[in-house]
């Protein structure tokens, strides 16, 4: 039975696995889930924290919480939550350890330590916010913003890229900008909830 429930989940998507584990509780979803994702995790855990050690205790200590916290909590797009919920853990762990452990950098233990870091922390936090509802708009207009913003293409190679006409691509950077804001702005009203 062990073994058809593993074979069962790992055909699964993410979101099957989290609804399947909020139903049954099966530890095999939680060891699909670490299966999959844990060498991200120990990846986004070691580029803060820089021990092996300490990165290894972070993603075991994130996937061993992870039972409870799929139960209580709404997640729609698990990588994203994922690698967010790594970074976080990684980031505490850094403010709780900061005399004793590596630092992200050595001029955060400065007198404006603190302060810069907490800008760090909301910088990474709206990059990472950004990267997840980006994913949420329409097609055309991700690539356009993703084009524009990100590779830093004309509206012309626009043009040439995505065989959009000049007009199409400004409404589509329009668009999107304007969806993008709307989705944050619910993410935010969510979250103060």
């Amino acid at each position: 039975m062990l073994l058809n429930k593993r074979t069962y989940v790992r055909k699964l998507s993410d979101e099957d696995i989290i609804a399947l584990y909020k139903e049954k509780q099966w530890t095999t979803c939680i060891d699909e889930l670490y299966t999959r994702y844990s060498h991200l995790v120990f990846g986004v855990c070691l580029k803060y924290v820089k021990q092996i050690e300490n990165a290894e205790d972070l993603t075991l200590s994130l996937f061993a919480s992870l039972s409870d916290k799929l139960l209580h909590h709404q997640v729609q797009h698990f990588k994203s939550w994922l690698y967010v919920s790594a970074r976080n853990s990684s980031l505490m762990f850094i403010r709780s350890n900061k005399k004793g452990a590596d630092p992200i950098a050595d001029d955060f233990l400065a007198d404006d330590g603190d302060e810069r870091l907490n800008e760090k922390l909301e910088k990474d936090a709206l990059i990472d916010q950004l990267t997840m509802v980006l994913e949420e708009l329409k097609q055309e207009q991700r690539l356009c913003i993703q084009l524009f913003y990100i590779q830093k293409k004309s509206y012309d190679e626009i043009t040439q890229i995505t065989k959009y006409s000049l007009k199409e691509v400004k409404s589509h950077l329009q668009n999107g900008r304007r969806n993008l804001k709307i989705l944050l702005d619910q993410r935010k009203e969510h979250h103060e909830r």
